[in-house]
């Protein structure tokens, strides 16, 4: 979060600590995952970071084992279509497959992997309107903001 905002002006960021996730879910086997994580924007851009606190099994874990230097690489791209089931749909019908997930503060989600490219992955959740006033309060701060405060604990509440 420093790095993003001190040296790309990106923020604030909204960090919470220590969370969990219903029914995640990793390849098929149900793990206990816990993880802290922050939210920021640039113009209509988010940026995600995600620090996993276990050693459970998950997408982040290996990415952190193959990138043990730390890389600031992107690991996925999400989007937040309104129909989710419909787009979990056509993801699986061009043969990614359904490899993480589970249920968040914000919702359900789920992660898709290609088997031709793993590294390419696709991060969907349902845009429902608690999920957009949220997103849209981050937004909004990022447009205004001053570079002062640049982490924030908690989410904006819808």
């Amino acid at each position: 979060m420093r790095f993003f905002s001190e040296k790309c002006g990106i923020g604030p960021w909204y960090y919470a600590e220590r969370r969990t996730i219903e029914g995640f879910y990793f390849r098929g086997k149900n793990y206990d995952i816990e993880f802290s994580t922050a939210f920021a924007y640039n113009r209509k851009l988010q940026f995600e970071i995600i620090e996993p606190l276990n050693e459970v099994p998950s997408l982040f874990k290996e990415w952190l084992d193959r990138h043990p230097d730390g890389d600031t690489m992107v690991h996925h791209y999400a989007a937040w279509p309104i129909d989710y089931d419909a787009a979990v749909e056509r993801v699986r019908a061009r043969g990614f497959a359904q490899v993480q997930g589970g249920l968040s503060a914000f919702g359900a989600f789920s992660y898709f992997e290609n088997p031709a490219s793993p590294n390419f992955i696709i991060e969907l959740a349902p845009m429902h309107d608690a999920r957009k006033a949220i997103y849209d309060r981050m937004e909004e701060a990022a447009r205004g903001w001053d570079g002062l405060d640049p982490i924030r604990m908690g989410f904006p509440r819808p």
